[in-house]
């Protein structure tokens, strides 16, 4: 599958190729002996097409709300993982260093995905709300993360760095 246009040209008329041709992902068919008017159109009719789903595509992933919850996403994700290091390196325990790793960025997470995405006024209702949409990743980085360190013997500081794309599905 591709997300560029395609158009079949060929002397195949029946019915069944023309059916599997769209199947396969074909946008148009066109059989022998066409019409250049008509071939004209639909390539013109394949390329507005092609602008119009490019368009929408920018417009859902290049806007400001999406770009600045990319951002305070990755900036979450980088300062659980030096928190998660700093705790295992005092020796708290993997599984705590984990939750705890993940926990406290979320607070800073709320805050500012509030003002700069949302635009809203922080409230206690979706401050509430907020971490419940992050529970499944937190505890599957969490067991992830020990299965890391425990069975597979990944050392402990880098563990919850193997287990991070594993999660990251899940929480964005």
């Amino acid at each position: 599958k591709t997300m560029n246009p395609v158009l079949f040209l060929t002397g195949k008329s029946d019915i069944r190729d023309k059916v599997e041709g769209l199947q396969q992902g074909g946008d148009y068919y066109l059989t022998k002996h066409y019409n250049f008017d008509e071939f004209l159109a639909v390539i013109q009719m394949l390329l507005e097409r092609q602008k119009r789903i490019e368009e929408k595509i920018k417009e859902k992933f290049l806007n400001k709300s999406f770009l600045s919850f990319a951002f305070i996403g990755a900036f979450n994700t980088i300062l659980s993982q030096i928190l998660y290091m700093i705790f295992v390196s005092f020796s708290i325990a993997v599984s705590t260093s984990s939750l705890l790793g993940d926990v406290v960025p979320m607070f800073f997470s709320y805050f500012l995905n509030m003002h700069f995405t949302y635009h809203e006024k922080p409230n206690w209702k979706s401050f509430i709300s907020f971490p419940i949409s992050y529970l499944p990743g937190i505890i599957i980085n969490m067991v992830m993360t020990v299965i890391f360190v425990n069975w597979i013997g990944v050392d402990k500081l880098f563990a919850k760095a193997f287990a991070l794309p594993l999660t990251i599905p899940i929480n964005y």
